[in-house]
Formats: structure tokens, C-alpha cells, sequence
């Protein structure tokens, strides 16, 4: 019929503010794309306006066609009303690690899933020239703008001088969540940066009965896997071998889930450490029992630190893989009957989807080391260069007399092999700023579906019928989205109109903005039922199940007019 019509044609006559709630034509959605994209570029449309669209959009028939575009046009709108907003000012150590943590996270999380919708795109090339303007958007209107003025505030690194530091964990958060018979598990996770950390609270606390608060703590510099996941373990002090890069907790080696299980049982004999893909394989009895013996039991969890080693590529990927299995670690403590937990981890990560170009590496000459990597260097009598800051050990509170090596702002080394998308070890926001997730479960359920009320019909007198449905309170971590299937029935069940599916899941604060209209059609052989009572049902329609149990009803008669029996003739 599009095709018959020469809709492309007519469409691109027709003012695109007509075309928002259209959904009978394919061709709508490709115009209304075109138009948002063209808005982007000229800087004419903000997040506000584009997410008003996309959520109307969202409820039409062509939606999922065209779904990952429309969520990458909204997070590239918010990403570039966030840089166009943002004053990026940093005084001092602690006012920037506070002002990445309370706001210019967005910014990262806004590029990530911007990256992660285009990726999936339906159709890659509609989103091209978007992509090359976001990433010199993020890579230089914010990364590099954040970055260079942090580098100079972050060579001021002194641990000891640093509040909320991993360093401090086990003292702070573990030991008096022990006392008196408690039990406390804590999920560490591999490269969960500060700006996952938040999405994840925010996902566990949809589910019922968790409740969760997203505090920051501050990572060991360098930010490497090996010093922060010892950083987190009961200790007096930490070191560094000669040879390599282990990192020694009281002298004992921190390396492999062994050594930390025997680092902690040397603080608490009750306490245990055990891999995620192994917990996750107990049984419930096997797994009661393991709580039952266990005061504390650190879980190590590894997809995101993992895939951005081995395929940098998908590190987005793995950022959503690794909420559904921390969830379902959550759950399975649940199922032992555990009820207090922390989520934190080692180090975050800088990732953009642009490769490094050869050329933007700097070369540093290092003879000999004990690690040599993208972002940092261990080693004796290391050469100083402009790309790096040197650190004593001891500013790093870590004993020994290696030096350090932190590469300034984003800049990375030469090195062989590894990648350049993915990287850690060095001194920006995104790689010290780390989640500190506190999770708690209730007894009883503290979620529940949004409510949706009808507004009142008097009477029908035409085939046509207006509906008019009100979402009474806004959708939060604890209210849920509802969708209703929508139709009139007869007294006995027999639908007598089309039906509209539709999802209440507004965040608007304005009441009016909250109300929806759907306009129902009758059957032909409607007459059959006038000058009775027919009702307008609300049916839920419920995720992976065929039934639809009835949510809400409003009766009212059928009262058609003498003119509606020629309405086929005319």
C-alpha cells in the first residue's frame, strides 16, 4: 500500500510534528527519523523534547523496528545537553572525586549506552555520521576537557590522605557488619566503574523487597586488578615483589582465590572467598550450609575486566551480561538466607570506541621493570617523561622501593600486544572512582504496579469511541510499569471493538501530561448490542504468560443513533 501510494512522497510534505503519533506506515517512522537526526545536528531539538517523542513513539506499531535507534537518538541527546550544561571546574582531590560521583558520571553512562544502542542498530549506516559526531563529543568535549584539568589535581595522590579509600573497606564496612552473629557477603566485581555501579543499584532496587544505597570509594593507584582486589582484603600493609608485579598482604601473596580465602581466615577464621561461577552452582543445601559457617564471604565476579581484555570491543556487552549475573548472585544469597551484602570493585576502566591511532602513543624507555602497561610502570630508577608523573611507594601506601610511573590524563604507552580501546591502571575518574553498593532484603514485598484509573464515560452514541485512561503516580525503582490491553466487551466477554495495548510507564511530575487517549472503533455487528451495557476493560498483560486477568472495568450503554445503521453506506 506504501508503495502504491507513493507514501515517500506525500510524507515528506507533511510537517513532522503530524507524523508523531502515526504508526500505520513504515515510511512515518523513516521520516521521523530523519527529522530527529537532522534536529541533532543542528542543535534544535534537547533531551527533554526527544525523550517526549521516543516515549510516544513507544506505544506504536513500528516501534521495534526501529528501537535501537530511537534509545541512541535520546542518549546522544542527553549526552550533548550534558556537555553543553556542564561546567567541568576541579579544585581540589576530594571535590572532584565528589563532583564525578554525584554528576559528570552521566556523561560516561550517557556515551555507553549511546554506543552500546548504535551498535545494535537496525540500520547502521542511518546512524554514521551521529557516531563520528558523538565520539569527538565525548573524546574532547568532555573526556579530554575532564581529564587534563583532573591530571594536575590527581599527581596530588596521597592514600592516606584520601577519604572513602578501598584501603579502608574491610575496616569501615566488613568488620562492623560481623559483630554479634551477623553475616555479610560482598560482591567484588572486576572493572565495575563507578557509572555501572550506579545503573546497577538502581536495577537491584527495582526488584522486590532490595533496597540499595550507591556510595563511592576511591581505587589504589595504580588501578590494576591485582593491588585493588588486595586493597580490599583485611590488611596492615601492602607490597610489592621485585620480580613481579603479586601484591603481598602482610607479606603473604594476595594472587588467586587460595591466597585471599587464607588472607581473610587469618582475620576472621569463618570468613571465605569463592569464585562467582562456582557460587552460583550450589545447591540450596550446600549453599545454606556455606552461609551458615561463613561471617563473611567475598564473592569474585569477572565478566567486565574479562571481555575488555579479551574483546574489547564488547566491553559494553559485558557491562549489561554483568548486571543479570550480579543479580542473580543477589538472588542466590537470598536463597541462603542471607540479607546484607555490598557490591564494590577493584578499578574502573577508559574505554572509547575509537582506537588509539599509532601515532597518539608516547614512547617511554624503560630498560627493565616489574610491569609495564598502557597506563603505568613498576620499576627501579624509572626515566621521567612528559606523558607521566612519577610516585614514591609510599604515597601509594605501598612499601618497598619501586617507583611508579602514572601516564597524565588519557595518555597511553607503547607497548606490545594488548589493546587500546579498553584500558586501566592510571589516575582518571573513570578508573579510580569505584561503586560501594549497600544491599538489603526485606520480609515483605515493596513493589507494586503503577496504578492506571478510567475517566468516566456517560454514554455511546457513535461507532467511535474516545477512552480516556490517567497513570496516577509516577514509575520509580518501586513502582512499576504497567501495560494494560484495552478494548469494550459485552457483559458475557465478547470483545467488541479493536484493542490497543499500551505500557503506563511515565516519569512525567505533571499530572496532565499523564493522560492518555485511545480511540476505539466497533465491530460491524455492534448494532446487535445497542441500548445495552457494554464495558470498557483493562486487562494486564503479563510477561512470558497468555492469560490477561482483568485490572479494571467501567460499564456504561450503548446508545447508538438511528443515522449510525447507514454508517456503512455512507
Amino acid at each position: 500500500m506504501s508503495q502504491e501510494l507513493h507514501l515517500e512522497t506525500i510524507i515528506s510534505n507533511i510537517a513532522p510534528s503530524k507524523l508523531l503519533t502515526c504508526d500505520t506506515y513504515e515510511k512515518c517512522d523513516h521520516s521521523l527519523i530523519s527529522y530527529l537526526l537532522t534536529q541533532l545536528d543542528l542543535g534544535a531539538i534537547d533531551s527533554e523534547k526527544m525523550l517526549k517523542i521516543i516515549s510516544d513513539r513507544e506505544h506504536t506499531f513500528w516501534y521495534d523496528t526501529f528501537k535501537h535507534i530511537y534509545q541512541a537518538l535520546l542518549s546522544a541527546s542527553l549526552l550533548i545537553d550534558f556537555v553543553k550544561q556542564t561546567t567541568f571546574e576541579i579544585k581540589s582531590f576530594d571535590e572532584g572525586v565528589k563532583a564525578y560521583a554525584t554528576h559528570w558520571y552521566k556523561a560516561d553512562r550517557y556515551y555507553r549506552e549511546y554506543s552500546y544502542y548504535a551498535d545494535k542498530a537496525e540500520h547502521l549506516e542511518v546512524l554514521k555520521a551521529l557516531s563520528v559526531k558523538i565520539e569527538h563529543l565525548y573524546l574532547n568535549g568532555f573526556l579530554r576537557e575532564v581529564c587534563d584539568k583532573w591530571q594536575g589535581i590527581s599527581q596530588e595522590y596521597q592514600w592516606e590522605n584520601i577519604q572513602h579509600h578501598q584501603r579502608h573497606f574491610y575496616d569501615l564496612h566488613v568488620s562492623p557488619n560481623t559483630t554479634n552473629n551477623r553475616k555479610l557477603y560482598v560482591i567484588i566485581s572486576d572493572a565495575l566503574r563507578y557509572e555501572c555501579g550506579v545503573e546497577l543499584a538502581s536495577k537491584i532496587e527495582g526488584v522486590d523487597r532490595y533496597t540499595t544505597t550507591c556510595e563511592y570509594m576511591v581505587s589504589s593507584l595504580p588501578s590494576y586488578t591485582q593491588l585493588g582486589m588486595a586493597s580490599l582484603l583485611p590488611h596492615k600493609k601492602l607490597g610489592i615483589g621485585d620480580k613481579n608485579d603479586t601484591v603481598f598482604v602482610d607479606d603473604k601473596s594476595s594472587v588467586g582465590m587460595q591466597n585471599r580465602d587464607k588472607i581473610l581466615k587469618s582475620f576472621d577464621e569463618n570468613a571465605c572467598a569463592i569464585g562467582y561461577e562456582e557460587f552460583l552452582k550450589l545447591g540450596r543445601n550446600d549453599g545454606r550450609e556455606l552461609a551458615k559457617n561463613s561471617s563473611v564471604l567475598y564473592i569474585y565476579h569477572d565478566e567486565i575486566d574479562k571481555m575488555g581484555e579479551k574483546n574489547e570491543v564488547k566491553t559494553f556487552d559485558a557491562v549489561l551480561s554483568a548486571y543479570e549475573t550480579i543479580i542473580k548472585i543477589v538472588k542466590q544469597i537470598a536463597n541462603f538466607n542471607g540479607t546484607n551484602m555490598f557490591i564494590t570493585a577493584d578499578h574502573g576502566f577508559l574505554y572509547t570506541n575509537s582506537a588509539t591511532e599509532e601515532s597518539e602513543f608516547f614512547k617511554l624507555d624503560v630498560l627493565d621493570s616489574v610491569k609495564l602497561n598502557r597506563r603505568f610502570v613498576i620499576g627501579k630508577e624509572l626515566p621521567l617523561s612528559n606523558g607521566v608523573f612519577k610516585y614514591q611507594g609510599e604515597a601509594l601506601g605501598i612499601e618497598g622501593d619501586n617507583e611508579f610511573l602514572i601516564a597524565k590524563s588519557i595518555n597511553k604507552m607503547r607497548v606490545q600486544g594488548g589493546g587500546n580501546r579498553f584500558v586501566h591502571g592510571g589516575a582518571t575518574l573513570q578508573e579510580l572512582v569505584i561503586p560501594l553498593i549497600r544491599i538489603n532484603k526485606a520480609r515483605s514485598t515493596d513493589t507494586k504496579d503503577v496504578s492506571v484509573e478510567i475517566i468516566p464515560i456517560r454514554s455511546i452514541s457513535t461507532n467511535t469511541v474516545n477512552v480516556a485512561l490517567y497513570q496516577s503516580e509516577i514509575v520509580s525503582e518501586k513502582v512499576k510499569p504497567l501495560t494494560l490491553k484495552i478494548a469494550f466487551e459485552s457483559i458475557d466477554g465478547v470483545v467488541l471493538s479493536d484493542e490497543f495495548k499500551y505500557t503506563f510507564d511515565s516519569m512525567d511530575q505533571y499530572d496532565t501530561n499523564r493522560e492518555t487517549k485511545f480511540k476505539l472503533t466497533f465491530k460491524q455487528d455492534i448494532n446487535a448490542y445497542n441500548n445495552q451495557i457494554i464495558r470498557l476493560t483493562l486487562k494486564k498483560v503479563l510477561e512470558n504468560s497468555t492469560e490477561t486477568p482483568l485490572y479494571k472495568a467501567l460499564d456504561t450503554k450503548l446508545s447508538l443513533s438511528f443515522f449510525n445503521d447507514f454508517d456503512d453506506d455512507l
